[in-house]
């Protein structure tokens, strides 16, 4: 892992199904939604998975980020609209508990829209079928931290109970300003 230096001028929450690892089909999901209930999966299922050194994030549900939300700085390649040098905070709910922090990527690559570049390291195979896991945020290994299972203690305030500040019912947290955080 890199030195832990927040860019505290660009900061997302996300919130994913719990898992262990995030590094491929897992059978201990937890939370997720309608989506995981029925296909037993979640897109994020590879967003910690050392991928040539690089890890592939996705922001449930569709893949899709409100980049003017985060920075005024967005940037254009072949693969879509971005923004650099975001700190994405993963987090994920867990019964009786609220949402918890259980990751983040730090230095990161953050898509508006999903990239399907048909990287044969997030295809899986699905009752018979070959799925091709999108991803939305890029960001190196040594970039990401995962809090393992049991670790995963820091509980995030919810916008209903402090004042519009928090996570709300929404996968997606936009912080306004680091304030807002804790």
């Amino acid at each position: 892992m890199s030195d832990l230096k927040i860019n505290r001028e660009k900061v997302v929450f996300i919130n994913l199904t719990e898992m262990d690892d995030y590094n491929g089909l897992e059978a201990n999901l937890k939370g997720g939604g309608s989506f995981i209930a029925q296909h037993g999966y979640g897109h994020e299922i590879f967003n910690f998975q050392n991928d040539n050194r690089m890890c592939y994030g996705y922001t449930p549900p569709f893949g899709k980020l409100n980049l003017s939300r985060i920075s005024k700085e967005i940037s254009h390649n072949e693969l879509g609209k971005y923004i650099d040098d975001v700190f994405v905070v993963f987090t994920c709910s867990r019964e009786g508990v609220g949402r918890i922090i259980c990751g983040f990527y730090q230095h990161a690559r953050v898509y508006a829209e999903n990239v399907n570049d048909k990287r044969s390291t997030r295809k899986i195979e699905i009752a018979g079928n070959e799925v091709f896991a999108e991803y939305n945020i890029i960001c190196y290994t040594a970039d990401a931290i995962l809090i393992d299972r049991i670790d995963r203690r820091k509980v995030l305030p919810h916008s209903s109970r402090n004042n519009g500040v928090g996570h709300g019912q929404q996968s997606v947290w936009y912080v306004e300003t680091w304030f807002d955080v804790f």
